[in-house]
C-alpha cells in the first residue's frame, strides 16, 4: 500500500517533514492498496502508514466477499496484509539504497 497527500493549496513551497502535523488537517489523503476492498482500506489512517514504515509494524485486515464458482454462490472471509514495511519483490543492491526487481537481467547472472 502507498499513501500520499494532496494539498488543497496551489502554492509551490517546500514543507518540513517534522511539521507535517498541522498541515495534514487541510490536505486530502489518497490511499491505494492492491487486492484489498475499499471498505478494508477505509479504516487505515495516515498515522498507521507512518507507524508501519518507521516502527516496522504489519497491519492486517479482514474482508468479506461474495464469490461464485461453477454457478455456485458463496461468501468468504479473507485476512490480508494491508500494510507491510518489507519489500519482498525487490533486491537491495550492496552499499547503496538502490533496488532492482527480482526478474532483472543483471540479477540472474
Amino acid at each position: 500500500m502507498y499513501s500520499y497527500t494532496v494539498d488543497s493549496d496551489t502554492e509551490d513551497e517546500e514543507h518540513d517533514y517534522d511539521e507535517v502535523g498541522p498541515a495534514i488537517k487541510r490536505k486530502k489523503f489518497v490511499k491505494k492498496s492492491k487486492g484489498c476492498t475499499k471498505s478494508s482500506i477505509k479504516h487505515i489512517t495516515f498515522n498507521d502508514y507512518k507507524k508501519c514504515l518507521f516502527d516496522l509494524d504489519i497491519f492486517r485486515s479482514t474482508q468479506r466477499l461474495i464469490r461464485s464458482k461453477k454457478h455456485s454462490v458463496y461468501s468468504i472471509k479473507q485476512e490480508k496484509v494491508v500494510l507491510s514495511p518489507y519489500d519482498d519483490k525487490r533486491i537491495l543492491l550492496r552499499n547503496t539504497t538502490d533496488t532492482r526487481s527480482w526478474g532483472y537481467a543483471i540479477n540472474l547472472t
